[in-house]
């Protein structure tokens, strides 16, 4: 990861023109046109969205939006317009960005007046801020991270950011902007010092402020992203101080199984040998000191309950250093408990144990991965649209077997929707493995539509009549039979490097864009895909020292936790592994900041784990 920092900045700008769109021959990469995560996020609340808490809160201010909550954190933050989320950073300082683009707090674009050349987008507001016994020679710093465009679109050079803090004195209250930075294409996090340097700024009700200006000159279509991360404001800094002072994971965990994010239960208990070959842990040290780090893994079984973890071998790692380290996966056994059900559910995680006192929410970073009978290289986040744009033109993605399984049974998509509702008929197509592409055409279902799905980046699933018999490597796609765009979730952090191929005028080429195209083949027999855990008895919980109740969860939204041990660390998981909720030692829980849904609690209590699921 690259980081420039000088203390304050001499910033030279070049100018750079983007597009919301790329172009490469007759294949296509726009943006979304709108974010559908925020918009499930708000049909799942019963209420309206919350604002933030009006309670002052003191010194030290700290996030890094390391727990993926969609929206921020709203005892920390007074609106909820930018996306929190893992997936738009690029060589990010820590897991876990807040993206400021086009895009309101619904999910939709906001309106643009044609006249206007840029307007504001997303503002992010700090809670209030008890300052009342500092005064400017305390030294109060405001420091963050930013990052223009990232894995999202860039932001021009009439394209900004800028930073506020609230002036207040006898008779007025106003905002006055202290920091600014214009677009650019930037692929790494640049650091920012940014000091309180008038009394005014230093008051009972201290607050600051980012807001962001949009050009939206493809109609239609999200841009200009800015990513922020790693906000922390206290006293007693200075301009030379290390911006963050701690160890912390700075990338999600990796695909486990070589290059897919899920293969089929039954193909991996078959042939795991060859699927999971590596764990990597990429976190950096950014104390001034030597650190003695434990990174683990650890994994859990989310329809049994089960769990384990490898590692586990604490070493010295060097001051201002970043790592990669591989733990590498022998093949005399699973990494996982194997067992005769017909699918499985994990959450799987890269962990610290860690010596020094720092902000644990970065110690760690977890995804949920699915194991039913499809594979997949994407992460279940779309980033982009894709497609041709050709009548005619075809679409295709290789996929390989790990077992004899040679029966295809369907075809998961996920489509985008479109700004328009017009018809797109495609055709739904396999072909066999061809000289240097797709070759014969195994399957041919003519005049389909695409369907969509109400869940976050749904997918769909296209049943075939009867099963398609395939060789251990084939290829599925679509074709489209009219004019019209027809677009296909993209995901832009997991790389399927050469699968992704088209075919706009005769001719097979490798695509030109990096990333998943989300489209999946399902293997062997068709089956529902569970959307239920296994209940942990009551006795079973009691017998495990921790008693969690209700559940359901009642109408306050508390979850009650009952335990023999006095000290205990709380973790709280959504469905993609996303953590929603960190607590040491709290015997109530307020989970009201959460979606509903399903979440998944871990518990540590004198080095032992305990995992139980419950319902919101």
């Amino acid at each position: 990861m690259q980081i420039r920092f000088k203390g304050y900045k001499i910033i030279v700008f070049v100018l750079f023109m983007t597009s919301a769109s790329m172009l490469f021959g007759q294949e296509y990469l726009d943006e979304l046109s709108g974010n559908p995560i925020l918009k499930e996020h708000l049909q799942k609340e019963s209420a309206q969205l919350k604002n933030g808490t009006r309670e002052v809160i003191s010194l030290p201010f700290f996030d890094d939006f390391s727990i993926i909550s969609v929206q921020p954190d709203y005892t920390k933050w007074l609106d909820q317009n930018v996306f929190i989320n893992d997936n738009y950073g690029l060589n990010t300082p820590t897991v876990g960005v807040a993206t400021f683009d086009a895009i309101d707090q619904f999910g939709n674009l906001y309106p643009f007046n044609d006249t206007a050349s840029t307007m504001n987008g997303d503002t992010l507001t700090s809670a209030y801020v008890d300052a009342s016994t500092y005064i400017v020679s305390d030294s109060l710093y405001l420091t963050f991270f930013i990052q223009g465009g990232g894995l999202g679109n860039t932001p021009q050079t009439k394209d900004s950011i800028f930073l506020q803090f609230k002036y207040k004195d006898t008779d007025t209250t106003y905002w006055k902007t202290v920091w600014s930075r214009i677009g650019e294409d930037m692929d790494y996090f640049e650091p920012n010092f940014v000091p309180f340097t008038d009394q005014g700024f230093i008051h009972d009700s201290l607050q600051f402020r980012f807001i962001n200006k949009f050009s939206l000159e493809y109609a239609g279509m999200n841009c200009d992203h800015w990513n922020l991360d790693y906000v922390y404001l206290d006293a007693g800094r200075s301009a030379n101080d290390s911006l963050i002072d701690e160890v912390a994971y700075t990338h999600r965990i990796n695909r486990l199984f070589n290059i897919y994010s899920a293969v089929p239960w039954r193909a991996y208990k078959d042939n795991y040998q060859d699927i999971v070959d590596r764990i990597v842990f990429k976190f950096r040290n950014y104390s001034e000191d030597i650190m003695n780090i434990t990174p683990y893994f650890r994994w859990t079984n989310l329809y049994s309950g089960e769990n384990g973890e490898r590692g586990n071998i604490a070493n010295n790692y060097l001051a201002n250093t970043s790592y990669e380290k591989v733990d590498n996966i022998t093949n005399s056994s699973s990494i996982f408990e194997l067992d005769n059900s017909d699918s499985a559910k994990f959450l799987v995680e890269n962990r610290f144990r860690i010596s020094e006192t720092d902000f644990e929410e970065n110690n760690q970073t977890g995804r949920v991965i699915d194991m039913y009978n499809y594979y997949s290289y994407d992460d279940g986040s779309a980033e982009g649209m894709y497609g041709v744009s050709n009548k005619f033109g075809m679409i295709a993605v290789k996929f390989t077997t790990f077992t004899d399984d040679t029966l295809l049974r369907a075809i998961r998509i996920y489509f985008n929707k479109s700004r328009y509702d017009e018809n797109r008929y495609f055709n739904l197509m396999v072909w066999d493995q061809g000289g240097s592409g797709p070759g014969e055409v195994l399957y041919n279902k003519t005049r389909n539509l695409p369907a969509y799905s109400d869940t976050i980046n749904g997918f769909v699933t296209y049943e075939f009549d009867s099963a398609v018999i395939v060789g251990n490597t084939f290829y599925i796609g679509w074709q489209k039979i009219t004019d019209q765009r027809l677009n296909m979730g993209f995901d832009k952090n997991f790389i399927a490097y050469q699968r992704n191929y088209y075919n706009a005028n005769g001719s097979w080429e490798l695509s030109q864009f990096s990333g998943s195209l989300m489209i999946r083949p399902v293997m062997r027999d068709m089956f529902a895909y569970r959307n239920t855990f296994v209940e942990f008895e009551e006795s079973i919980i009691e017998k495990k020292s921790f008693v969690l109740y209700p559940n359901p969860l009642s109408n306050n939204n508390i979850l009650h936790i009952r335990s023999k041990f006095d000290t205990f660390s709380v973790g709280i998981y959504d469905q993609m592994g996303r953590l929603v909720i960190n607590e040491d030692s709290k015997d109530e829980i307020d989970m009201s900041q959460v979606d509903h849904g399903v979440y998944f609690v871990r518990i540590t209590a004198q080095n032992e784990y305990y995992t139980y699921k419950i319902i919101k």
